[in-house]
C-alpha cells in the first residue's frame, strides 16, 4: 500500500476526521471568536475552548469505542506516546488536581481567575494534547489555516493599535477606555 493510499485511508477514519475539525475550530475560529466585543473577551475564549475540547473528548470516546481499538494513523509509532512522556503527563494532570484540592480558594483554583488558568482548562488542554497527538496525521491545511487566521488578527491588532477600527470593537468602550483596549 502507497503513501498516499495509507493517507486517505487515514483521512476516512472518524477519529482523525473529528481531530481534524477541532483543529481547524481552535486554530482558524478561536483566535477571531468574541462576544459582546473586549468587555467579556476571557469568559468567551474560556467558554469556547472548554467547549468544545470536552465536545471532541466525547465525540472521540464514543466514536472511537467504535471503530477498531488500537487503530493508529500515519507512521507506526505516531500515536504512542512514550510510556517516560506518558507518565509525565499523567503526573502533570494529578498535580493540577491536587494542587486545586489543597488550594484555599477551591473555585478560583479550578475556574481560574482575571488572566489566570484553572485546573479545568489545564485539563482540557492535557486532554486535547494526548488526543491530537494520538489521532492526528500531519495536513498542510491545518497549519495554512492557523497562518492565515494569525495573519487576520494581527492586521487587526495593528489598525486598532493606530486607531482604525476595521470592525467595529471600539464602538460600546467609553473614549477614555480606548487606550487600554
Amino acid at each position: 500500500m502507497g503513501r498516499t493510499a495509507k493517507y486517505n485511508q487515514a483521512a476516512l477514519s472518524l477519529p482523525v476526521l473529528l481531530t481534524n475539525i477541532y483543529l481547524y475550530l481552535i486554530l482558524g475560529l478561536f483566535p477571531l471568536f468574541v462576544t459582546n466585543y473586549y468587555f467579556n473577551i476571557q469568559l468567551s475564549k474560556f467558554c469556547f475552548f472548554v467547549i468544545s475540547t470536552i465536545v471532541f473528548l466525547f465525540l472521540i470516546l464514543f466514536f472511537g469505542s467504535l471503530t477498531r481499538a488500537g487503530h493508529r494513523v500515519g507512521r507506526r509509532n505516531q500515536g504512542r506516546l512514550s510510556p517516560f512522556f506518558f507518565g509525565a503527563c499523567c503526573l502533570f494532570g494529578i498535580s493540577a488536581v491536587a494542587s486545586c484540592v489543597c488550594s484555599p480558594w477551591v473555585e478560583e483554583a479550578f475556574w481560574g481567575a482575571s488572566r489566570y488558568m484553572g485546573t479545568l482548562t489545564l485539563l482540557c488542554i492535557l486532554i486535547a494534547f494526548i488526543l491530537i497527538r494520538r489521532n492526528f496525521p500531519y495536513a498542510p491545511s491545518v497549519i495554512y489555516v492557523f497562518y492565515i487566521c494569525a495573519a487576520v488578527v494581527c492586521i487587526i491588532g495593528i489598525c486598532q493599535r493606530f486607531s482604525f477600527d476595521p470592525i467595529g470593537f471600539y464602538q460600546n468602550v467609553p473614549a477614555k477606555r480606548q487606550a487600554s483596549y
